[in-house]
C-alpha cells in the first residue's frame, strides 16, 4: 500500500491529479523512443495562463488551487482519449499528443485556448488568457533536447505578441 501511495505522490501533481513535471517529461522521452521505432509523429504542446502572479495578490491560496483544478479539468475534458496532460508549473500545462502532427495538435490546442478565453471565471477583475505553443517529432526535431526549448521559445513568442489589455 505504501509503495503504491509513494509512487502516486511521485507521479502526480497533488493539487490537480495530472502528471507532475518529472513524470510528464519521462512520458515525453518514452513517446519519443516509441515514435522513433514506429515512425509515428507526436506533438508536445504547452498552455500557459497569464497574468497568473496577479491572482495571488487578489485571492487566497485555496482559491488558486481550485482554479488550477478547474483549468486541469477543462483541458482534460477538451482532449481526446490517449492525450496526456501534465502540470509543469503553477500556470503551465504540458499536453502530449501521440501519433499527431503539429497541425492537428494546434487545432486542438486552439480549441482549448478559445475555451480558456470564454470559460474561465475571472478572479476579482483578473481575466486569465491562455497562450499556446507546440513542437513536434519529427517535423521540428528528432530529439527532446530540441523539442522542449523550441516549444518554450514558441510559447514565449506567443506571450510577447499578445495585445496589451487594461487590467491584465
Amino acid at each position: 500500500y505504501y509503495k503504491e501511495e509513494n509512487e502516486a505522490l511521485n507521479t502526480y501533481d497533488i493539487c490537480t491529479g495530472l502528471f507532475n513535471a518529472p513524470s510528464f517529461e519521462s512520458r515525453v522521452e518514452g513517446l519519443l523512443s516509441a515514435s522513433m521505432q514506429s515512425s509515428a509523429p507526436f506533438t508536445l504542446g504547452l498552455i500557459q495562463f497569464e497574468p497568473w502572479q496577479i491572482i495571488s495578490t487578489k485571492t487566497l491560496p485555496k482559491r488558486i488551487r481550485q482554479l488550477q483544478r478547474e483549468i486541469a479539468s477543462s483541458i482534460c475534458e477538451a482532449l481526446p482519449t490517449g492525450v496526456l496532460v501534465g502540470q509543469l508549473a503553477e500556470n503551465r500545462f504540458g499536453v502530449l499528443f501521440p501519433e499527431t502532427t503539429v497541425q492537428e495538435a494546434e487545432n486542438q490546442l486552439a480549441a482549448i485556448a478559445e475555451y480558456g478565453k470564454i470559460g474561465l471565471k475571472s478572479i476579482k477583475g483578473v481575466r486569465l488568457q491562455p497562450y499556446i505553443a507546440s513542437a513536434g517529432y519529427p517535423q521540428d526535431s528528432a530529439k527532446t533536447d530540441d523539442l522542449w526549448p523550441l516549444a518554450h521559445q514558441r510559447l514565449f513568442a506567443a506571450f510577447r505578441s499578445r495585445p496589451e489589455r487594461p487590467g491584465s
